[in-house]
This record gives structure tokens, C-alpha cells and sequence, in this order.
């Protein structure tokens, strides 16, 4: 059957067109969630017949059970298959995860009304996750409260926004019992939190989780401090960010020398400075917080500070310019080699994985072996990744493998117990400032450093146990 071009429609013919398609987003999004709540009960029958076979091989051996933190809970290991599978951020997989399960074990009700059509992914799943959250004695009766409620109101053309949903929660818990709502605030404030993120064009980000009232008090005092002046060109939003970023100045009369003014000290400026001048490289500024800047920049923050205040770290963007040659044969990582390993990955190098590299553990990507290090994968910038706490555990305890890619610049390639293979490349300043050396260089420097340690015919160390 032909499909009438959209530009000969009539535009009531076009809204209908768009409700067929709506509707059709709608009911694939809970097929998908559907599909994420297989994949959970089959990772998690796959996991339990898997730990039920060692535990049986442990005792009959005659070796102690295996601690609790070498199992790895199956929602975790599903989360890896889900963001891999449907790329999605391991923070979105793990929603997705609540949410489907919420769905069939659950929420009844607003599985019935999803299935009907009228309701967006991300709508199902933010009230799914939401509802996660209320005591089973409350949350069927809040349920039919706040999804019939949202039904009512997407029939009558008035969309409802995800914002509102958790004071529709709220009011629908307050008429039930009162105290249960002031446990959730107070409960709520534990998640507290300020994020940064770099976006690109010199500009970064910022996001914030506060209380209540904490957040009116900000909200009141940048107001205050954004009020427009005769002549003042810029608009609310930038009088707004200016007033915020004004926060951080320091009083005049706070010294460095001042113990007393703590509060009003100006922060220490932690700058590194890519080295690639000399490469045919644009020379980068990089922040302890990851993000770029230029050198009139520099220049003016470093003329600025006072009593030698600004501490430079030069790094050599070369693949292995750290690495020692006694270090591939340790353990040990140094400080310098930790630094460069983060400021080259950017975030945790698990798929999906956004967790800052500042916040993430070093790892080994092939296992150092202490018994006889020359079997194991070596301390040396090729064979190191930042991995966040809970993806450092799922590698190390879980079924996936990992190797270093062939080029050593970071890639890191993972096979996972289904079959399928995924490529992650370090995002942080100093992968950006390799893009432009050559694929030449990058293979030489491969072949010397890490090819002569693991000649071909030697046997993988995935294959064999680990010395810890």
C-alpha cells in the first residue's frame, strides 16, 4: 500500500498522522520495557545456575564458599546488557531496569494504561521509578489516584509535564498518611548533590538535587543580586548564571593568610597543559575539572593569583610517555601514571558508564599477576582504565571479558557472555589531543611497548587465575 507523502496532506490530516505515529512510539516503548524485563529474568536464571554450579564445585573441592562481594547481583549484570544492547547511559539501563519491573510485578495499573498507548516512555518510566519509591501499604491506592488522574487529563488534550509528577505523588501519599511524607523528604535529602558537566564551545554545565527550601533561598538571593540596572543589556538568564558565578568570588577583606576566612578563600587553580606544541598539536588548558580553556585565559587567572597559587602539571600526550621501564613488572601504580590514565579516559570506561574519572578506580584491563608479573598484563598506560566502583566489580567477578584494543591508545574491547563484542575510546583531553598523531606513530609505539611483553604465542592471562 503506497504511503501518502506528508507534503500533500491537509493538516488535519497531518494531526492525524501524528496521533498514528504517537501511538505507535507509545506501544513500542512498552514493548521495550517488556524486553528489558525478559532480559532481566534471564540474566538472572542464567546467574543463579551459574552461582548453584560453582558453589557445588567449591564444596566438593573442599574450598570455603565465596564471599559475598564476588556475586554479582543479576539486575547489575542485566544493567550492562541493557545499556550495551539498547545504548543507552548505565544511569537511563538502570531506570529502564526499575521501571520494567515495576511494570510487571507491581504497577497493575499503569502497566494496563502504557499498553493502551496514551503515555511516552519517558513519562512511563519516571512514574514507574517514582512509584518505586512509595510502601506497599500506600501504593496501589496512590497508584489509581496519579494514573488515572494523568489518563484523565492526556484525554482531554492537556499533557501533564514530568515535573509535576512528583508533587502528584506527594498529595496522593499527604491524604493517606501524613507522616509518610515527611519520612520521603527527609529521606529524599540524602541524594543531595551538585553535578558539572562540560558541553562544548567553552561552556560547562551545571546541575543541582537541593531541599526545598534550600533551593528558594539560592533562587531568592540570585534574583536579588540579578536585578536588572538601567542600561543593562543582558538578559534574565545571563544575569542569573553572572549572579551564580559571582558566588564564588571571594570578599575583599578574606586573605589567603586569613585561617579565620576559610569560606572566602579563592580556590587553588590545578592546571594542566598538554604538550602537543611540538606534535603539530593545538596546545590544550585542562581544569582538575576536566574542562578546556585558551591561554589568555590562563595567562589572566595565573597573573591574578597570588602567592605562586597556581600548581601546573605538563604532560606528553605520546602514548606511554609516562611509563617507566621497571613499572610494567609492579603493582604499583604511581600518582603521575593515575593522573594521566584519568586526564586520557575522561569517565569510567564501561559502555554506558558516565561516572567522572576522577571518581573512578585504576584497573588492570589484562590481570597483573604477582607470582610472575611477565605472565600477567603489565603496569603500563595501555593496560590501565578508569573503572567506576560497581563496573570495577562486574569485570573483575563477572562473565564479560576484557583486552586492550590493538593500537593502545585506550581502546577497550569487551566480549560479553552472549557473544557480542563492544568498543569504548577514552573521551577525556588527552584522547582529544591524540586524534591528530598518526596512525603510524600510534602502531609503532605499540609494537615496542606491549607486543614485545605479550609475544603472539603466549597464553592469554584471561585464561588463567588471577593471583588475587
Amino acid at each position: 500500500m503506497p504511503v501518502t507523502p506528508l507534503a500533500s496532506m491537509s493538516l488535519a490530516e497531518l494531526v492525524e498522522a501524528s496521533r498514528a505515529v504517537t501511538l505507535t512510539q507509545n506501544l513500542a516503548a512498552v514493548e521495550r520495557l517488556d524486553t528489558v524485563y525478559a532480559m532481566v529474568r534471564a540474566v538472572t536464571a542464567r546467574t543463579e545456575a551459574e552461582e548453584t554450579r560453582r558453589d557445588d564445585e567449591d564444596a566438593a573441592a573442599g574450598r570455603p564458599p565465596r564471599p559475598g562481594y564476588a556475586r554479582l547481583a543479576p539486575t547489575r549484570l542485566a544493567r550492562s546488557h541493557v545499556s550495551t544492547a539498547m545504548s543507552l547511559p548505565t544511569w537511563h539501563a538502570d531506570r529502564m531496569i526499575t521501571a520494567a519491573v515495576q511494570l510487571h510485578t507491581r504497577l497493575p495499573v499503569l502497566s494496563r494504561h502504557a499498553r493502551d498507548g496514551v503515555f511516552d516512555e519517558a513519562m512511563i518510566v519516571d512514574l514507574a521509578c517514582r512509584l518505586a519509591e512509595v510502601p506497599d501499604h500506600l501504593v496501589r491506592a496512590v497508584e489509581d489516584e496519579v494514573v488515572y488522574g494523568l489518563r484523565r487529563q492526556i484525554d482531554d488534550g492537556d499533557p501533564p509535564t514530568r515535573s509535576s509528577l512528583g508533587k502528584r505523588i506527594d498529595r496522593a501519599i499527604e491524604r493517606r498518611d501524613p507522616d509518610e511524607v515527611d519520612r520521603r523528604n527527609q529521606a529524599a535529602r540524602d541524594n543531595r548533590r551538585v553535578t558539572f558537566r562540560p558541553r562544548g564551545q567553552g561552556l560547562t554545565s551545571m546541575s543541582a538535587l537541593l531541599p526545598d527550601h534550600d533551593a528558594a533561598t539560592l533562587e531568592a538571593r540570585l534574583r536579588d543580586t540579578a536585578a536588572a540596572d538601567p542600561g543593562d543589556e543582558r538578559t534574565t538568564a545571563q544575569r542569573l548564571a553572572d549572579a551564580l558565578t559571582d558566588l564564588a568570588t571571594p570578599p575583599a577583606e578574606h586573605t589567603d593568610t586569613d585561617d579565620s576566612a576559610r569560606q572566602g578563600r579563592r580556590p587553588r587553580l590545578d592546571i594542566t597543559v598538554i604538550a602537543a606544541a611540538a606534535q603539530g598539536l593545538p596546545q590544550r588548558v585542562e581544569l582538575i575539572q576536566s574542562a578546556y580553556a585558551s591561554f589568555d585565559w590562563l595567562c589572566t587567572q595565573v597573573l591574578a593569583e597570588e602567592n605562586g597559587g597556581a600548581r601546573f602539571r605538563l604532560v606528553d600526550p605520546l602514548p606511554g610517555a609516562q611509563d617507566h621501564y621497571q613499572d610494567p613488572l609492579k603493582y604499583f601504580v604511581s600518582d603521575a601514571l593515575k593522573h594521566r590514565i584519568r586526564l586520557r579516559d575522561g569517565t569510567c570506561r564501561h559502555p554506558g558508564c558516565t561516572v567522572k574519572a576522577e571518581d573512578c578506580e585504576i584497573d588492570h584491563v589484562l590481570t597483573f599477576y604477582k607470582a610472575d608479573p611477565t605472565k600477567g598484563g603489565p603496569t603500563a598506560e595501555c593496560n590501565l582504565i578508569c573503572l567506576c566502583k560497581m563496573h570495577h566489580q562486574e569485570k573483575t567477578f563477572g562473565p564479560w571479558t576484557y583486552t586492550p584494543g590493538p593500537r593502545g591508545d585506550g581502546e577497550l574491547i569487551i566480549r560479553t557472555d552472549t557473544g557480542h563484542t563492544y568498543r569504548t575510546h577514552p573521551t577525556g583531553p588527552l584522547a582529544l589531543a591524540r586524534q591528530h598523531l598518526t596512525e603510524t606513530a600510534l602502531q609503532r609505539w605499540f609494537t615496542t611497548h606491549f607486543n614485545n611483553h605479550h609475544p603472539p604465542d603466549e597464553q592469554s592471562p584471561q585464561d588463567q587465575p588471577p593471583d588475587s
